[in-house]
């Protein structure tokens, strides 16, 4: 399981609650399971937190990329093992137990740094990524 520093979640508005503890824990181990197929260049690892229609955007030189999932799966299987890869967590909001945003920063990925913005949903007790926004720092 992948090594996480966490934040206590910032008060984001009147409907954010303070995230329970079992939810926390769901949570950070999704976005642990993203990290550790990061580190081992194995997007099935990551495929397991991911809804199967979610969507990927961020910033690229000539303007923005935004598709399918599959681009980041691609790129995870097609460029090696990051085992230097490291992440802490900067905030956890959940909106009504079913939805919540959670905003990380992961180090070391082939020598470059992000900051990744993942959407989730709770769907059938599970929580799935639906969307990731990264940013290079």
């Amino acid at each position: 399981m992948a090594r996480i520093q966490s934040l206590e979640p910032a008060q984001a508005g009147s409907k954010a609650q303070e995230l329970p503890a079992a939810a926390k824990k769901a949570i950070e181990e999704v976005v642990g399971k993203y990290i550790e197929g990061g580190r081992a260049a194995d997007s099935s690892i990551m495929k397991l937190v991911f809804h199967e229609n979610a969507q990927m955007s961020g910033p690229e030189k000539d303007g923005a990329f935004s598709g399918p999932i599959q681009a980041l799966y691609d790129y995870v299987d097609s460029n090696g093992p990051a085992p230097g890869l490291e992440m802490r967590i900067v905030n956890i909001t959940v909106s009504d137990e079913r939805a919540a945003s959670v905003v990380f920063h992961a180090n070391h990925w082939h020598g470059k740094n992000y900051t990744d913005h993942f959407q989730l949903l709770k769907i059938d007790g599970t929580w799935k990524i639906l969307s990731k926004i990264y940013s290079e720092l």
